[in-house]
């Protein structure tokens, strides 16, 4: 019984479902233990008091019953979270199976749909992503560099792009393929 109470001490001390001001404050914290531990009393109480209710009286089967349901639903937060875990892990195999951080596929069509919609804003973005997971694509930064220049005239901010590629387009020789494609 005190190595349960120790690791519900840890497990309350590690609560970090509270959050005020983007701060941990964990006050609460406790009042989860307290509520685990009514929780848990409840469910054990209908459960003992349901065997012996259930000869008697149809009432008390009710009560044992609610007490039952009052309990699991002081619980099921964090119950939902442990239990629902596995299949987590399990969709996320599957939608990231190199992990959350792994790169997207490399493809264009969504950033020249909007260039093409003239949604410029939402074009740089995406330009901006793919240039960001795969640096040494010449043709994302030359499109990056000119919508800037040409479509949205943002001289400062094709400038910044200008620089960024030729810094990264400068180890892997590459820089005279994206000079040659972003001649105006």
């Amino acid at each position: 019984m005190k190595a349960l109470a120790k690791w519900m001490l840890r497990w309350v001390r590690s609560y970090g479902r509270y959050s005020w001001n983007d701060i941990n404050y964990r006050p609460f914290a406790y009042l989860a233990l307290l509520r685990w531990a009514i929780g848990l009393w409840m469910i054990w109480y209908s459960l003992r008091f349901i065997d012996e209710a259930v000869h008697y009286d149809p009432l008390n089967v009710f009560v044992a019953v609610s007490l039952l349901g009052m309990g699991g639903a002081l619980i099921s937060w964090e119950l939902t979270k442990i239990v629902s875990q596995p299949l987590q892990w399990l969709i996320d195999f599957i939608y990231w199976p190199g992990g959350r951080d792994a790169r997207p596929p490399l493809d264009y069509r969504l950033a020249d749909h909007y260039r093409k919609t003239r949604d410029f804003e939402s074009a740089v973005a995406e330009y901006s992503k793919i240039v960001h997971f795969y640096p040494q694509e010449v043709a994302a930064h030359a499109r990056l560099y000119l919508l800037l220049r040409t479509e949205m005239h943002n001289g400062r901010a094709a400038d910044r792009a200008h620089f960024f590629a030729q810094r990264a387009l400068k180890q892997s020789d590459q820089i005279g393929e994206y000079e040659a494609l972003t001649v105006c």
